[in-house]
């Protein structure tokens, strides 16, 4: 298993317009994943945000940890300063 990492963006807004349409459209993406505790805990919040990802598009919606337990599955050991 592999993880081709093509755009991360880190940010308050979740997936907002800008996202969406243009940065999908450069980088041609298969998969969107949105990392976030909160969104994760707020069904109609992730509602709303995996009906925007455009069509042909895979999206997920999983806590910060869930994340990195995958990508140091997939990578190897990371060492980070603070881990939520």
């Amino acid at each position: 298993m592999t993880m081709d990492i093509r755009l991360a963006r880190i940010g308050s807004r979740l997936l907002p317009r800008q996202v969406a349409s243009g940065w999908v459209k450069a980088t041609m993406p298969d998969h969107i994943l949105i990392v976030s505790n909160r969104v994760v805990k707020d069904h109609l919040y992730q509602t709303l945000i995996l009906q925007s990802v455009p069509s042909g598009i895979e999206a997920n919606v999983m806590t910060v940890k869930k994340m990195l337990a995958i990508f140091t599955k997939i990578h190897g050991l990371i060492r980070l300063n603070r881990c939520y």
